[in-house]
């Protein structure tokens, strides 16, 4: 799963329409904290479609998931 931080995000084209500009990139809106959050919902889905058609329809079963910068569990 990505884990790029805002400005990341924001450094892409198009980007600086969507993420917020934070004091802290490293402790804002990245990692896991993204993915709970209902405004990523759409990205979120898009990310786990892409690992299931890379992992079934291309075969590559050495993918596995990860899930970035985990706060609490």
């Amino acid at each position: 799963l990505s884990d790029f931080k805002s400005s990341e995000y924001r450094d892409l084209k198009g980007g600086d329409k969507y993420e917020p500009h934070e004091s802290s990139a490293l402790l804002g809106w990245r990692g896991a904290s993204r993915y709970y959050d209902p405004k990523y919902t759409p990205a979120f889905k898009l990310e786990l479609e892409a690992i299931k058609k890379v992992r079934n329809e291309f075969g590559f079963k050495n993918l596995q998931v990860m899930i970035p910068f985990c706060r609490t569990v």
